[in-house]
């Protein structure tokens, strides 16, 4: 290789992990890398602390679950406040690409969704921020919980 293409290739490298680390350096989440929820009575808690966040971005964080036949899958939010990121935020939440939410966060906060599921399926939250918000949600952050949880479906 001659030193041109090393040169080239060092700075594209370089400008590949900028641009990943700008993507995602608003939005932390720990949670499981595998299945989310595996069966009936699985539960699964998320964390996120958002911080940084710019008018008009947003970011997703999706997980793969499985119910190994009809179940009920439910999501609580919790956390943020008035005072904080909380107040400015929007969120969607989603099962299969269906939004199950989408509006202000502290209008869902504490207020538990469901949806019938069978099989593998997924589930997401969108974390954005307005552009119409402008420079009011600078400077603040908020976490936020998610609490999973896969029920047995009763028929009746």
């Amino acid at each position: 290789m001659s030193k041109k293409q090393i040169a080239i290739l060092i700075i594209a490298v370089a400008v590949a992990v900028a641009a990943a680390s700008v993507g995602t350096a608003y939005v932390v989440v720990t949670g499981n890398s595998e299945l989310a929820l595996d069966g009936a009575g699985d539960e699964f808690t998320a964390s996120a602390r958002i911080d940084g966040l710019l008018p008009g971005q947003s970011s997703t964080s999706e997980y793969k679950a499985h119910a190994p036949a009809d179940a009920v899958f439910t999501i609580l939010l919790s956390g943020g406040a008035s005072d904080d990121l909380g107040r400015y935020l929007d969120v969607t939440v989603s099962v299969n690409g269906n939004a199950l939410y989408s509006g202000n966060y502290l209008s869902c906060r504490g207020v538990i969704f469901t949806a019938d599921v069978s099989g593998d399926f997924t589930f997401s939250i969108t974390y954005s921020l307005p552009q119409s918000v402008g420079n009011s949600a600078q400077g603040k952050e908020c976490s936020v919980t998610a609490r999973c949880t896969l029920h047995e479906k009763t028929s009746g």
